[in-house]
C-alpha cells in the first residue's frame, strides 16, 4: 500500500491505528488466493510481468477475500476484456463470480447522496 503516495495512502497513514491488520489470512483466503493465482498464471492473455505484479499486489488478496467470503469489492477499475499488461480486479471478479461495484454504487448503497 505504501508504494504510491496518493490520497488513499495519506488517509491510511493518518487512520491506520483504527484498523486491525491481520498477519496470517484465514485458510479459506489462502486457498482462494492459490486458486486465483493459479488461474491467472495459466491464462495466456496476460503478460508474465502483469501476472507477477498482480500476484504481489494487494488486489490479488482483496479478490481472494471476496471469493472466500462472498464479499463485494469496491473498485474504480473497469472491466477490459482484452487487457494484457495488467490484471484488473473486475476481470478477476467476472472470472470467479465475485461481486464488484464502483464507488458511486457503493455510495448509493450506504445512503450517501451528493
Amino acid at each position: 500500500m505504501r508504494r504510491g503516495q496518493d490520497l488513499l495512502v495519506e488517509w491510511y497513514e493518518r487512520e491506520c491505528a483504527k484498523f486491525t491488520v491481520l498477519g496470517i489470512p484465514d485458510p479459506k483466503v489462502i486457498h482462494s488466493y492459490r486458486v486465483i493465482i493459479n488461474s491467472t498464471n495459466a491464462n495466456e492473455q496476460y503478460t508474465p510481468s502483469a501476472k507477477k505484479e498482480f500476484a504481489s499486489s494487494a488486489d490479488s488478496w482483496l479478490c481472494a477475500y471476496g471469493l472466500a467470503f462472498g464479499d463485494t469489492i469496491v473498485t474504480l477499475e473497469k472491466y477490459e476484456a482484452d487487457i494484457k499488461k495488467r490484471v484488473k480486479i473486475p476481470n478477476i471478479c467476472r472470472e470467479f463470480g465475485i461481486k464488484y461495484i464502483d464507488l458511486l454504487q457503493f455510495m448509493r448503497e450506504i445512503g450517501i447522496r451528493l
